[in-house]
């Protein structure tokens, strides 16, 4: 029976060619359209998931406020780990992981300025499913000055020699570290990648037993069973018994300061799993992804796969005329209806499988390209499971008879003696069934049309938005401490090329993490805690950024004093002061003599540092003593860029050859805060247009049948005179 429901499907198909092309290709474009999408809500929901014990893995992170100020950060203090692991029987395991800037690694003449370079715990190989090619994770990471380089990385440095056992020289470092264990590349579904992981016992120095500073990320393995409230009610005791008695000590703050109200602390328990798409932190690893740009791409593969259903339903009743006959012949030699169903929805799952062969045909060719449009690494490798084949294999069956079980029951109900009679279904007739499906075809095409404006607009209002500073043209370069003494030179000597307009240094840039306390207002009697973000630059960041001095006046070389000076912005001069806050001594507990203070000598406008989804904050601006680790920033004219950068580099290797010349543009590394939204503005442009086009393609598919309906009817018209004007 089926090989007869197979046969007379294929010469169904054969005889209406148009028809079945056109169905098939709409099938098909919208299954590529559900396919693709998928494997990326697929990639974006299983972040983390190839951890061993996922469900029961955390990262510590901490929020509250600090006089009123939000405190939103992912890293903790470096003492809470082993205070976690001492305290709480809950806890099976704790791993400590830290980032301290890049690094400049070398091997002889191989240099390299890394980004991705971590530190972590003994036990990170134990804790996480990173899998280790060679050595021993017990002990990869146990002595100080240990190393473990992913396999890409040490190619890039060795070759194809075997690494372990050799050395590899980390700037700042006189002993060179020891490759002890090589591993395969972190995957594209993990929430922070790295290239080397050091032993973080090799950072004793950084790791201050303080509660108050936070500089580490802090993850914990839970016993089985444990309920994650709980375990976060008391994880939150150790404030009261670890933290606020070194408020006084550390923070130079009175603990009734602390406690009145506009201060709070709290530790929060994140699932792993879920840190990607739902934390949105400061001090990240890594930006995360979104959630709700995650659930909307998946309604736009179910909107996009009923468009092509009503497609195939809209051809298939259109068609109906045409196999009417071919139903009443069946019914009066004795068919019954369930049969006529059961062959209908046969050609129908045929119609799906054929679409199938096709979508993936298409989703292969297309994936490069998505990957490239996006700037994310996705893997077609949907076939290379068995449980995948067997998932795709029975939604394409059910797609198949979700779309043609209207036409199946529709066409197998005619009567004999009406379709002999020349009378069909007067819903039909009048096309009210099919209009109201196009209708609703468009509909859903110009909903997704304007959720795509609407996304793009957000993303023009993002990119293009007033900052309150300058960010175009200007070349950062990084690591402007390589220049150690020499960078004043350094800048007097590109000066003098035509294309670039000025240069400055400073330890962070826009866009990028700042340093972070609390100040002391020192007015009178009245001392005043305020939580401010702070950089530290040269005399010509004003000039070089484009900031407006709103009142007092910026860091002059002329002024020797203003090593003891401070510029802060409108928000923070709001915070100190209603009134003039020109004047007024700030005191921050990094001060190193009692006494020693920073003098307001200037305000500038409000700029956003951060991206500007976010609001603007309390900003401090301190003159840099000496040539510090961060950024040489170099604003061009716009003309001769390449010209520009060339000049720079040469330059850069008279001064320097121990650093590599690396640079980007402070406008695109900008931009990459708002990556999420760029990314599902791509997205939605693209299925956009391709809905519309699976929408049009029905549309003409339904012109083409009404055309050859009409056929005779235009005979006659033209036989008796008619013209086409």
């Amino acid at each position: 029976m089926i090989r007869n429901f197979i046969i007379i499907t294929l010469r169904s198909l054969a005889t209406h060619k148009v028809y079945t092309f056109i169905n098939i290709l709409g099938l098909a474009v919208g299954m590529a359209c559900a396919l693709m999408i998928s494997i990326y809500v697929l990639h974006e929901v299983s972040y983390d998931s190839f951890h061993r014990d996922s469900s029961r893995i955390y990262r510590v992170s901490v929020t509250g406020q600090l006089r009123g100020r939000p405190l939103d950060i992912a890293v903790t203090s470096s003492p809470m780990a082993q205070t976690l692991k001492e305290e709480y029987p809950a806890i099976e395991s704790v791993i400590r992981v830290a980032k301290f800037g890049d690094w400049l690694v070398s091997n002889n003449d191989i240099r390299y300025n890394e980004d991705r370079f971590l530190f972590a715990d003994s036990n990170f190989y134990n804790f996480f499913a990173f899998k280790l090619i060679k050595g021993n994770p017990d002990s990869v990471l146990l002595k100080p000055r240990n190393i473990v380089l992913t396999r890409s990385t040490a190619i890039k440095y060795f070759g194809d020699q075997d690494v372990i056992g050799k050395k590899l020289k980390i700037e700042t470092f006189d002993e060179p570290f020891t490759v002890t264990g090589l591993m395969e590349d972190v995957p594209s579904n993990s929430h922070f990648h790295f290239d080397m992981m050091g032993s973080l016992v090799t950072l004793y120095k950084y790791l201050k037993p303080v509660w108050v500073s936070h500089n580490v990320y802090t993850y914990i393995k839970t016993v089985s069973g444990t309920k994650s409230a709980e375990l976060e009610q008391n994880i939150n005791l150790l404030i009261d018994k670890y933290v606020i008695p070194e408020v006084e000590q550390q923070l130079n703050m009175p603990i009734e300061d602390f406690l009145d109200g506009t201060n709070k602390l709290h530790y929060k328990l994140q699932p792993i799993r879920k840190i990607h798409l739902y934390s949105n932190l400061n001090v990240e690893l890594e930006s995360n992804g979104n959630a709700l740009y995650v659930y909307a791409f998946g309604v736009l593969a179910i909107l996009i796969l009923f468009i092509a259903c009503v497609n195939f339903i809209n051809l298939s009743t259109a068609n109906s005329s045409n196999r009417a006959r071919e139903v009443i012949l069946r019914k009066i030699v004795g068919s019954e209806r369930k049969m006529l169903i059961y062959q209908f929805l046969t050609e129908s799952i045929l119609f799906s499988f054929f679409a199938l062969i096709l979508a993936l045909l298409f989703t292969e060719i297309a994936m490069p390209y998505f990957n490239r449009y996006l700037s994310v690494d996705l893997r077609f490798n949907t076939l290379s499971s068995p449980s995948a084949i067997a998932i795709i294999i029975i939604f394409t069956m059910l797609l198949g008879l979700l779309a043609g079980s209207y036409p199946a029951f529709f066409i197998s109900s005619y009567e004999p003696v009406k379709v002999l009679h020349g009378i069909l279904n007067k819903g039909v007739k009048s096309r009210k069934v099919r209009a109201l499906f196009v209708v609703m075809q468009f509909f859903i095409s110009i909903l997704i049309i304007i959720m795509t404006i609407v996304v793009i607009q957000q993303v023009d209002f993002m990119l293009n938005r007033e900052l309150g500073f300058e960010k175009e043209r200007i070349l950062v370069i990084r690591r402007s401490d390589a220049l150690k003494d020499k960078i004043d030179d350094f800048k007097a000597e590109i000066l003098k090329f035509p294309a670039i307009e000025s240069v400055t240094n400073s330890n962070s840039i826009p866009g990028r993490d700042f340093l972070a306390s609390t100040f002391i207002v020192k007015e009178d009697s009245v001392r005043k805690n305020i939580f401010m973000n702070q950089i530290f630059v040269n005399y010509d960041f004003k000039e070089a950024f484009g900031l407006t001095v709103t009142n007092g006046r910026f860091f002059s070389k002329d002024v020797a004093s203003d090593s003891m000076a401070c510029v802060v912005n409108e928000t923070a001069a709001g915070e100190i002061n209603s009134g003039n806050v020109i004047g007024t001594y700030l005191e921050a507990p990094s001060m190193k003599r009692e006494g020693d203070s920073l003098k307001i000598i200037g305000v500038i406008k409000d700029f956003h540092f951060e991206s500007v989804d976010k609001p603007i904050e309390s900003l401090i601006i301190s003159l840099m003593p000496g040539n510090w680790e961060g950024y040489l920033n170099v604003r061009l004219s716009g003309k001769a860029v390449d010209k520009s950068i060339d000049f720079l580099k040469e330059t850069w290797k008279k001064y320097t050859s121990e650093y590599p010349f690396l640079y980007f543009f402070l406008e695109a590394d900008f931009d990459q805060n708002y990556r999420s939204v760029i990314r599902t503005s791509h997205v939605l442009m693209i299925f956009s247009i391709l809905s519309v086009f699976v929408a049009l393609l029905g549309l003409f598919g339904l012109i083409l049948f009404t055309t050859s309906q009409r056929i005779q009817e235009i005979g006659i018209r033209k036989a008796v005179g008619a013209t086409y004007y």
